[in-house]
């Protein structure tokens, strides 16, 4: 599935997919813009959705996950290009990250030639989506204003660089907090 933009270059965009990608007439599916109440129900319509590896979709992927649709990626160097990874591992499922090309090429086929393999794989998905720290905007709220916290707290007491050097104010789960002074910045 494609987003028809810009609507112009759609077809041009189909027909190199399938003159240097093969890709048959017919798997490509190019659609107008969709209201945002039907995109995530549309985008789970599809088999696999295959991440890019140079620079990894974002909240494209937090749809088609939270809609229960496959998301095969191959993680790269730049943090742009380890989003989709980090997403899937926040989620507990690790099944569709790839170590490299060949790799993400059989999960792709896999998901798409073998339905028990993507059967299996959208339940978890979809069964995780409650549970796992990925969707959970409670927890994510909670460790936000924790972090806000230790900064205001760090500042107050006075706490800056020294140059290169850092001080770290980790903080568990509980709130428990430790601190390493003078790390080296890198």
């Amino acid at each position: 599935w494609l987003q028809k933009y810009p609507p112009a270059k759609a077809a041009r965009v189909q027909q190199l997919a399938g003159e240097e990608g093969g890709a048959l007439p017919g798997r490509m599916v190019v659609t107008p813009f969709f209201k945002s109440d039907q995109h995530i129900s549309i985008k789970a319509l599809s088999d696999v959705f295959v991440d890019n590896p140079s620079y990894n979709a974002h909240s494209t992927a937090m749809d088609t996950l939270w809609g229960g649709l496959p998301l095969a990626t191959l993680p790269e160097v730049k943090f742009s290009a380890r989003v989709g990874a980090s997403l899937l591992l926040a989620l507990g499922v690790s099944y569709s990250i790839a170590r490299d090309m060949d790799d993400l090429e059989a999960i792709v086929s896999a998901l798409v030639e073998k339905p028990r393999v993507a059967r299996r794989l959208r339940g978890e998905l979809e069964r995780n989506r409650e549970s796992h720290a990925l969707f959970d905007t409670v927890r994510a709220v909670r460790n936000l204003e924790t972090a806000l916290k230790c900064m205001i707290d760090a500042a107050a007491e006075g706490d800056r660089p020294v140059g290169e050097r850092y001080n770290l104010v980790t903080v568990d789960a509980v709130g428990g907090r430790s601190r390493e002074e003078g790390l080296e910045a890198r």
